[in-house]
């Protein structure tokens, strides 16, 4: 019974129908981020060194049980952030989506050049299918919910207020939640076990 309740709660749904249109969204943002890099490689390795600076520091000082933690947490929230922020007509969702893509295009770019193919696939393909799959899968719920505001406005044109921007149906709200507790933070806590596998044992 706790099984098939797991999988009601975990099933897509109408999420199904956003999916595609959140894989295109990402795939187009990492080709740009990859042609960004080409073009503006200066400016790029600027972007990348300055992120570097920024996350050094921090990571540097854990170890590895704080790192898995800092990074699932790390992700987790904003993914659950960003989803429901989706509410706005799926702006801030698409925003988060195609900026995670660009950013992933240059990097991975960045370190093809730098060491190979061999070890941008070891870097970033044995945890990056995980959380990868989960920001598409997390922002297809966004998406969805943007839509579904939409539909409301355009159906209620008379009520402008805010309210009236963000009411949704509570089952849409309790499915899109059930996708993000069942399917996308169990991937992202893969991801992150991975990823601190790869960063303190490899």
């Amino acid at each position: 019974m706790i099984i098939d309740k797991i999988k009601k709660r975990s099933s897509l749904g109408e999420t199904k129908r956003y999916i595609l249109p959140s894989s295109v969204i990402f795939l187009l943002s990492f080709f740009v981020g990859v042609f960004f890099f080409y073009l503006y490689p200066d400016t790029a390795e600027k972007y990348l060194q300055e992120l570097i600076d920024t996350f050094s520091p921090i990571l540097e000082s854990l170890g590895p049980v704080e790192m898995g933690i800092f990074l699932f947490v790390n992700n987790s929230v904003k993914m659950l952030i960003f989803i429901f922020l989706g509410t706005l007509f799926a702006i801030p969702t698409i925003f988060f989506l195609g900026v995670n893509g660009f950013v992933l295009g240059y990097v991975s770019f960045f370190i093809y050049l730098s060491f190979g193919f061999v070890n941008l696939f070891n870097s970033l393909f044995y945890h990056g299918i995980f959380e990868i799959s989960a920001l598409i899968i997390g922002s297809a719920a966004g998406i969805r919910l943007g839509f579904i505001s939409f539909s409301k406005i355009k159906d209620s044109r008379k009520e402008r207020s805010l309210k009236s921007l963000i009411m949704l149906d509570k089952e849409v709200f309790k499915e899109v939640f059930g996708i993000y507790l069942y399917l996308v933070l169990p991937l992202l806590l893969i991801a992150a076990i991975i990823e601190t596998y790869l960063i303190f044992y490899l």
